[in-house]
């Protein structure tokens, strides 16, 4: 493996678990189990589809129910752990508490056979601890009922920690073994979830987004490695942007689109939603050029062109505007919104007859748009 793909991993590994806690806060009120269900059933679901992909899925077969067992046992338990301590506790002072794990199995690894607890591990959790501390500064909730979010938050840096020390008595696994931890910590999570709690769904587009892109990025593609480093990062990247664009912080996700660029320049769709963002933001100059990348790549596309033409309006380009919906009229001559637009661009143009005969061309083809009768 050279320098830069390692480094690509561990940035893609950090950027996962770093937003982690983000994705869970946008996803309330699904509660825990369905959550571990919903997110690790579009993990393991990438996961097989990949591995068929990529001819490993006989990988699987190789692979003992003992490991199965323990690493669906490591991904159920962390995650229903994390996601209440999330919901029971501020998400701050709970997130910090679960990210315990990596000093407790420094800790717990100086008692594993063969191994010895030194005062540098020591030292080394004291120092840990201590930076804890100062970044609570005091501030973990005097709330009686976030104490029960703490006590899940410490229960699941145990569990990870002690998952992780475990693992190692299974020697090397398959990383093809993932998507089955997955798809079974779903199944498992819905079963408990019929059980156990009640169904509540997210309430709004910020919500279903946040799930996806738990099962997209730190709850699938970050345990489930097999899409490798370019990939993973470029799906990384954009569940990021989506959720900034979503949450409108536009300008924040520029960077992040430009980074996926990086990896995936051939990809239509990426130019298409770097594009419209840069139009938001009223950067027209640069969403042209990216307008005109996406239609390079898949010419004529009507999400595209209509995205474009309504940018091109909204930069005051009018004839330009008014050439692609025409373009598009001629192929959608039944499309309200197509007769609707062209009007308008045509009115702005101060062409207020021809503005006039589009929207009546517009309720001869379709008599029952509401829009066009306004």
């Amino acid at each position: 493996m050279t320098r830069g793909k390692a480094t690509s991993i561990g940035f893609s590994a950090v950027l996962l678990w770093a937003l982690l806690a983000l994705l869970t806060v946008g996803s309330a009120p699904v509660p825990p189990l369905l959550l571990n269900a919903l997110c690790f059933a579009v993990g393991g679901v990438i996961g097989v589809i990949w591995l068929i992909a990529t001819g490993t899925l006989g990988q699987l077969r190789e692979v003992s129910w003992k490991v199965y067992a323990a690493g669906t046992a490591g991904l159920f338990g962390y995650h229903l752990f994390y996601f209440s301590a999330l919901r029971l506790a501020p998400p701050a002072e709970a997130g910090l508490i679960a990210y315990l794990w990596p000093l407790l199995i420094v800790l717990f690894s100086g008692l594993l056979p063969g191994e010895r607890l030194t005062i540098w591990h020591i030292a080394g959790a004291a120092m840990a601890f201590l930076g804890a501390a100062l970044i609570l500064g005091g501030g973990l909730s005097a709330d009686p009922s976030a104490l029960p979010g703490y006590a899940l938050a410490l229960v699941c840096a145990l569990t990870w920690s002690s998952y992780s020390l475990l693992s190692r008595r299974f020697g090397s696994v398959p990383t093809a073994a993932v998507a089955v931890y997955c798809l079974a910590t779903s199944v498992l999570s819905g079963l408990a979830h019929l059980v156990l709690e009640p169904t509540v769904w997210p309430e709004n587009a910020l919500g279903w987004a946040s799930v996806l892109a738990l099962g997209l990025g730190p709850v699938g593609l970050l345990f489930d490695g097999t899409a490798g480093p370019a990939i993973l990062t470029a799906a990384i990247c954009s569940i990021l942007a989506l959720v900034l664009m979503t949450s409108g912080q536009g300008q924040a996700a520029v960077p992040v689109w430009e980074r996926v660029l990086e990896l995936r320049p051939d990809d239509a769709d990426i130019w298409h939603n770097y594009a419209k963002l840069l139009g938001d933001l009223k950067r027209y100059e640069k969403s042209q050029q990216a307008f005109q990348r996406a239609l390079a790549l898949q010419p004529g596309r009507p999400p595209t062109l209509t995205a474009y033409a309504r940018m091109l309006a909204a930069a005051e380009q009018y004839e330009a505007a008014e050439k692609i919906w025409l373009e598009l009229l001629a192929r959608f001559p039944q499309q309200a919104e197509v007769h609707l637009s062209l009007g308008q661009v045509r009115f702005a143009m101060g062409n207020l007859e021809a503005a006039m005969e589009t929207f009546r061309q517009g309720l001869d083809a379709v008599p029952d748009s509401a829009d066009l009768h306004m």
